[in-house]
């Protein structure tokens, strides 16, 4: 019988929005095979080095004892998961940017990047700002504005 909190922790990472690095945005089409606790994402294996290299500890998803604990943290609605974290520590960031390193390239890329991100916190929002977007897909349109007070009219 397979254990529970695996079966919960890869069901986490199998979700579409897990399946992009929680740092670079790379793809994987069956999800990370590991897990950079102290921000609760899934990465890449070129993020979790870069990762490490800050001492952000890291487990991974298949070699690692998990509890029911680390599993839940993971949840979004427990401020984990790599929508909370785009949301977050890379909200001021666009998806597309050119400074957001691409899977292949030199790990000293990944430990900048890692470091402006999570050390300096350089796009980091204290408020959450979710889209219904994942890195790979548009948005879906443009920011909508506050309605118009009643009463119309503008004064001034």
């Amino acid at each position: 019988m397979a254990d529970p909190v695996l079966t919960a922790l890869n069901k986490l990472r199998r979700l579409e929005t897990n399946r992009h690095c929680g740092t670079c945005n790379a793809y994987d089409r069956l999800g990370f095979g590991a897990v950079c606790v102290k921000f609760q994402i899934f990465v890449c294996s070129e993020c979790k080095s870069a990762h490490q290299s800050f001492s952000h500890r890291c487990k991974s998803v298949t070699m690692s004892n998990w509890n029911q604990t680390e599993v839940d943290a993971l949840i979004d609605a427990n401020n984990g998961g790599n929508v909370h974290n785009r949301a977050t520590y890379l909200a001021r960031l666009p998806h597309d940017s050119p400074l957001v390193p691409k899977k292949g390239g030199h790990p000293n890329d990944f430990k900048q990047f890692v470091q402006a991100v999570y050390n300096e916190g350089r796009w980091y929002n204290e408020t959450p700002t979710f889209t219904n977007q994942t890195p790979s897909t548009p948005a879906l349109g443009k920011q909508m504005s506050a309605p118009p007070a009643s009463g119309g009219g503008g004064g001034g």
